[in-house]
């Protein structure tokens, strides 16, 4: 203590002798303060409920749910940065004892990664098998979607984090226009309104107003969609869309399973319309137009096609991407496609994701990906 009198005395700030940095020795850190930092081995302790992720800190009264949410986000955010800090090896210790009353539960992100505490033996069956605490045990997925295919066709470290580690991300300008014109849309070809002023309440009231950047992208937005709900409206007023009816509703964000073999693929589709000797299926696109499909593009509506002609018996003759901005149609016909090719590239993703293959594919993509910060293989 003399000596530690003398040096602050003189000055010294207690930072950390240099000389350190390259022993043989064991660091003891924050999480935070480890961001951008590699070690051969890495031990992340206290993985208990209630320690890491640790309990949200008090609110006032009436905070909401999305706050408590935010939290343990952030709380896994936090663990997978611990994670990846790791360069050889990692470590996770808990204990059912740190002290209190209660036994300690094993911590909700160690469960999410496979690892499973072990049953207890209850009186009604004192012969119940055991499950030792363990990794590797869950289940592979047999239902997909087709937007999970294609995240993971676009680069399946992507799809790991979003989809399998879960990794939350705020949603984007575009994704929450796309929802409101969709469910505007829905909403018009199913209330049928008599006027424009009416179409264009509904547009209001399903109008989504959250993330964007600036309040200019949302006023550039926001006309843009009265834009094409005023044409929309104007073209059903003259040609009114016959749509399919099923089990005595319009066929609007029909929802679907379909058996693929190994594999089920569940999805949505926007709106099917009768035609003279079938159907067609209308996806509704609020992205750039393209002209030309390609194969990959193509599969979505293939996929929507095997659905609708296995389950309801339907024979599909057209198949249309309907780009709302433009107000242009792309379609083209199903008879036309090699419905095998499709399976084979559908079923190859989905056994490639449940072999674990989550190698990255870095590009120019890698500059929009909410995971650019965190993913060692990005570019920016």
């Amino acid at each position: 203590m003399q000596e530690i009198d003398l040096e602050l005395d003189s000055g010294e700030t207690g930072s950390i002798i240099p000389e350190l940095d390259d022993g043989d020795f064991v660091k003891i850190m924050t999480v935070h303060s480890a961001k951008g930092l590699e070690f051969k081995h890495v031990i992340i302790a206290n993985m208990v409920d209630r320690r890491f992720p640790a309990d949200a800190k008090s609110e006032p009264i009436g905070a909401s749910f999305i706050k408590q949410r935010d939290h343990l986000w952030e709380e896994r955010r936090l663990f997978y940065v611990a994670m990846t800090r790791a360069g050889e090896g990692i470590t996770f210790t808990s204990a059912g004892d740190y002290g209190g009353s209660r036994k300690k539960k094993l911590s909700r992100f160690m469960i999410e990664l496979g690892f499973f505490e072990k049953d207890p033996i209850t009186k009604k069956n004192d012969y119940k098998k055991k499950r030792i605490l363990k990794k590797g045990n869950r289940e592979k997925t047999k239902e997909f979607s087709f937007t999970k295919i294609a995240a993971y066709s676009n680069c399946p470290r992507q799809y790991h984090y979003a989809h399998v580690l879960k990794i939350p991300t705020r949603d984007k300008p575009a994704q929450v226009f796309g929802q409101s014109m969709h469910t505007t849309l829905y909403r018009i070809l199913k209330e049928k309104p008599t006027t424009l002023k009416e179409a264009l309440v509904i547009y209001d009231s399903c109008w989504i107003g959250d993330w964007y950047n600036s309040e200019t992208k949302l006023r550039e937005n926001y006309k843009i969609g009265r834009k094409i709900i005023k044409r929309v409206f104007s073209e059903f007023k003259k040609n009114p869309p016959n749509i399919l009816t099923i089990n005595n509703n319009p066929a609007l964000e029909q929802t679907f399973r379909v058996n693929l073999g190994n594999y089920i693929l569940k999805g949505k589709i926007d709106r099917i319309d009768l035609m003279d000797d079938g159907v067609e299926i209308i996806d509704y696109k609020t992205g750039k137009l393209k002209k030309r499909l390609t194969a990959q593009e193509k599969d979505q509506l293939i996929i929507y096609q095997m659905a609708i002609e296995s389950i309801f018996g339907l024979k599909v003759k057209k198949l249309t991407f309907d780009f709302l901005e433009s107000g242009e149609k792309v379609s083209f016909d199903p008879a036309k496609i090699n419905k095998r090719e499709t399976l084979t590239r559908i079923t190859e993703k989905a056994e490639l994701i449940n072999q674990g293959n989550f190698e990255s594919n870095p590009g120019w993509h890698c500059r929009y990906c909410d995971f650019n910060k965190i993913c060692e293989d990005g570019t920016t």
